[in-house]
């Protein structure tokens, strides 16, 4: 991808355990727990005040794979998140972001039980 982060890219953790990306909270985190998750609606208000507040916005999509011990399936929860991180890319792209605005990152967490995707705003 262009636009991609040195990967896997550790996030910083807040005291509270909030992810933060250079310091930064996320607008909002997409957990992807069971199948067909219905987020764009809630995703596409937020990329809507953002954009209206700075229309150069840059956005970056972190996406979190729970840690796993076993090789196979830890292959299999890094490909699914990333995965999960180009669907909402493309929600991005479909609510007016340019595609050069959106930047991709991934990382696991022993914290995380299902993939989570970030959206970050700078």
């Amino acid at each position: 991808s262009p636009n991609a982060l040195p990967s896997p890219y550790l996030p910083d953790l807040a005291p509270d355990g909030a992810v933060t990306f250079d310091g930064v909270p996320a607008l909002t985190m997409v957990r992807f727990d069971r199948p067909n998750i219905s987020y764009e609606a809630r995703l596409s208000e937020t990329i809507a005040d953002t954009l209206a507040a700075d229309p150069a916005v840059e956005f970056t999509l972190l996406a979190v794979a729970p840690l796993s011990e076993d090789a196979a399936a830890q292959q299999r929860l890094t490909a699914a998140a990333q995965q999960y991180a180009q669907a909402v890319r493309r929600s991005l792209t479909r609510f007016g972001v340019a595609p050069n605005q959106i930047s991709l990152a991934y990382t696991r967490r022993a914290s995380a039980d299902a993939s989570e995707v970030y959206v970050f705003a700078q």
